[in-house]
């Protein structure tokens, strides 16, 4: 079996823990810091839903891209050896680098509604301000709210399975299988 070079090595070392890395701070924000804002009033939940939001959409998309590029490269690399289209292995990674950047059109095409309405909300109480808001919060705007943070929530679980994807097929082309 022939050595495999080390910039492939570490590249997929990076493609492989930086996606499960990715993956599982997505997932986190559903699953352990929106039961938390649930807890907090209507104005207060949106202003620091769209903190961590604007943290996310900082650091999500270029992690996303390193991902990208990290597979892309191993898959590069692995359609110019000989025998390339019999292994398939450089698919496999073509997968893996295009499942990375996946959550840059989801989140565009699929979660922009929900995201511009918890922003719009947000900005609005900021504009209000948080004690002035909350003190005239009807009963149907907390309804409206949790709901959307609800749908965020789930299509950001959604979003994770992207770079699990990613994690998993590169882990197991790399692995052999």
């Amino acid at each position: 079996m022939a050595e495999i070079p080390t910039s492939i090595r570490v590249a997929q070392t990076l493609g492989i823990t930086t996606s499960a890395i990715l993956s599982g701070a997505i997932a986190w924000t559903s699953y352990a810091f929106v039961p938390a804002l649930l807890q907090a009033p209507p104005s207060t939940l949106v202003q620091q839903w769209q903190q961590v939001y604007d943290t996310g959409k900082a650091t999500a998309p270029p992690t996303a891209l390193l991902v990208f590029a990290s597979w892309a490269y191993v898959a590069y690399r692995h359609a110019q050896q000989p025998l390339a289209s019999i292994s398939g292995k450089w698919t496999s990674y073509a997968v893996a680098s295009v499942s990375a950047i996946a959550i840059v059109p989801y989140t565009l095409l699929v979660m922009a509604d929900t995201n511009r309405k918890l922003y719009a909300k947000a900005n609005e109480a900021r504009l209000l301000g948080s004690s002035t808001t909350d003190e005239v919060t009807t009963e149907q705007e907390r309804k409206s709210v949790k709901q959307l943070l609800d749908r965020w929530a789930t299509l950001n679980v959604v979003r994770a399975v992207f770079p699990l994807i990613t994690a998993v097929v590169g882990t197991w082309t790399a692995l052999g299988y």
